[in-house]
């Protein structure tokens, strides 16, 4: 498992703990919460793919 792996790993954890936390404090909200997330995710997702592949082929 190469360190930029486990730094993914860890970013996404992040997000659903953020996620869990968002839940929990806005429980009224669960509909929208899913909303956002199934718009935002996905958009993020790729803006992190590309980044990191214009990143790895900067880095060679």
């Amino acid at each position: 498992m190469t360190l930029t792996t486990y730094a993914n790993a860890i970013a996404f954890i992040e997000l659903i703990v953020a996620i869990l936390k968002d839940i929990q404090l806005v429980p009224g909200l669960s509909l929208w919460l899913i909303i956002r997330v199934g718009i935002f995710v996905p958009i993020f997702w790729g803006l992190f793919l590309f980044v990191r592949s214009i990143w790895f082929r900067s880095a060679g």
